[in-house]
Formats: structure tokens, sequence, C-alpha cells
């Protein structure tokens, strides 16, 4: 066999084996790659969680809970799960996708309340999750084609700008505008098949015919008129009455003169502390800037 004819096939047999050898590492590194990816992440080292007590369903009923009310730490918690979760954002500079997604939350975060509230069975749950789930398909098809709709065009320093309104945003992601509706559907009693009892702590009898509850501390769920109406003050506390009714049993702390500064963190405190934990979520949700004010009161208000 000549050289050159040997040097050729030792060409041949060395690329032969340098390309196996890449392909099989190639076949190692998708492996390893696929079998990180369908493992399971460690645990971070620390979570929020940590100085939490275990989550133990209270056993009480509703007017039991809310007499009992909440701690400052309870309150902090709440507030802290309602920021993380970006409940607090309002309208900004964002893509719709992000709109979408606070809208998505906010429905999780409605559906947790009333089942904490109402103490509501998985079944009942299930049924909440799925009739807001239809919803929000109906409010992302508005909310897409709104934007699409007449988009307003201006001109500045020679560039032009199409700029689209900010109501199909507030209509998105107001819970306000599609919670308090009663035409909405969403109300307790629309989202899930209720019990007795548990239609006895909803609004539901008041909308039917107007009448009374003597257990509730308010006689309508909507209260208009400023400050001071049953010593509730400010007057946006009373948005959480709206959904889950105050009772008689809750002993508001006779709130003190609005112009007076001395010691409204320790008053707005004194009230949230009265509170069932499921009415200050609605709290949050209907009012999102109430979660800034009651976290600067916490700080504020005296030990």
């Amino acid at each position: 066999m000549s050289k050159p004819l040997r040097n050729s096939l030792a060409w041949i047999v060395f690329a032969t084996f340098a390309t196996a050898a890449a392909f099989w590492q190639a076949q190692v590194s998708v492996a390893n790659d696929l079998k990180a990816r369908h493992q399971t992440p460690p645990p971070p080292l620390k979570t929020r969680h940590a100085v939490r007590p275990p989550a133990v369903p209270w056993s009480g009923d509703y007017a039991a809970r809310c007499e009992t009310g909440l701690t400052e730490r309870q309150i902090g918690w709440i507030i802290e799960d309602f920021k993380i979760a970006g409940l607090d954002q309002g309208i900004r500079v964002a893509p719709r996708e992000e709109y979408l997604a606070q809208r998505r939350t906010q429905h999780r975060w409605y559906r947790d309340a009333l089942a904490d509230g109402l103490r509501l069975t998985p079944e009942q749950s299930a049924q909440a999750t799925a009739r807001l789930a239809e919803r929000f398909d109906l409010a992302k098809a508005d909310f897409i084609e709104a934007l699409t709709i007449a988009p307003r065009s201006f001109e500045h320093q020679g560039k032009w700008y199409v700029v689209t309104g900010t109501a199909p945003i507030e209509l998105l992601i107001s819970p306000k505008l599609w919670i308090l509706d009663p035409a909405a559907g969403l109300m307790p009693w629309d989202l899930c098949q209720l019990t007795p009892g548990q239609e006895k702590i909803t609004w539901k009898r008041w909308y039917g015919n107007q009448a009374d509850e003597a257990s509730f501390l308010l006689p309508r769920p909507v209260i208009t008129g400023g400050y001071g109406f049953q010593n509730l003050a400010p007057a946006r506390l009373l948005a959480a009455n709206s959904i889950l009714p105050f009772l008689v049993g809750q002993q508001f702390k006779p709130a003190a003169d609005p112009l007076a500064t001395d010691h409204a963190a320790a008053d707005l405190v004194s009230q949230i502390k009265t509170l069932h934990p499921a009415q200050l979520k609605i709290l949050l949700l209907l009012e999102p800037a109430m979660a800034v004010q009651i976290e600067q009161a916490l700080e504020l208000a005296p030990r």
C-alpha cells in the first residue's frame, strides 16, 4: 500500500471517530439538559412564609371569625400577598398580556376571599372558578377589541404617535367596575350554588327584596355620603361591606375627627383589625391604594 493511500485511510478513520465522538457528546448534552428541565428545582433557602404558622382552616363560623378580627401580623401577611401578586398595580406602561394576567390574578384572589369568608366546599370553589373563567374570556375579548378600535394619532416634534385611551384598561383591571354591578353576575351567589346558611351572610336577600338582616351592621351593601357612617373611616373601608357584610358583633372603634392626624395611623389599624380576613382581602381588591395606606399605618402606629 502506498504511503499516500495509507495517509488517506488514516485521515478517514480519524474523521470517523471524531464525528462519532462529537455526536455522542451532543447526545449527552441534550440528555443532561432534558434531565435538568424535568427535575424539581431545589427549594429556596428561605421563603417568605417561613415565619407563618401552619395553615389551619378556621373551624368557626363567619360571625365568630368577624368577632375575632385580625392581628397586625396577619394584616401584614395579607398585604404582602396582595403586593407580591401584583394586585396593587394600576394603569401603567405595560403590554396587554400583563393586564390580562392581572385580571386573571384578581379572579383568583376574589375566589379565594369568598372561599375563606363563606367556607366554600371544593365543589363550590370549582364552580366559582369555572364561572370566573367564562367571565375572563369575555373580558379578554372585549379588551382586545377595544384596544383596536379608533386609536388616536397625534404629532409631536415631527413624529406621529398612536395612543389608546385608558378606558379599556380601567374596565379590565378595576374590580369595582366588574364585581359591584349586580347585572355582571359575579356576586357570590352567582358564582356557585350556596347553601341557605352561606346565602344568609351575603346580600342576596337584600338584592332580592331589600329586606333588612338583623345581624348586619349596615342596612345596605353600598353606602354613600362620605366619612363617619357608623363610625367607619375612611369611607373606603366600606367597600369590603359591599361583598361580605359587616356584622353587629364587629366592634369598630369610633372614628376620630378625619381632620385630626395625630392618631390617624392608630385609628386606621384599629379599624382594619376589626375585619374578617376575607373582608380585608375584598377591601384590598376593590381599593388597591389602601394597601400602601394600611402598610404605612402599621409602621406608624404605636406598639
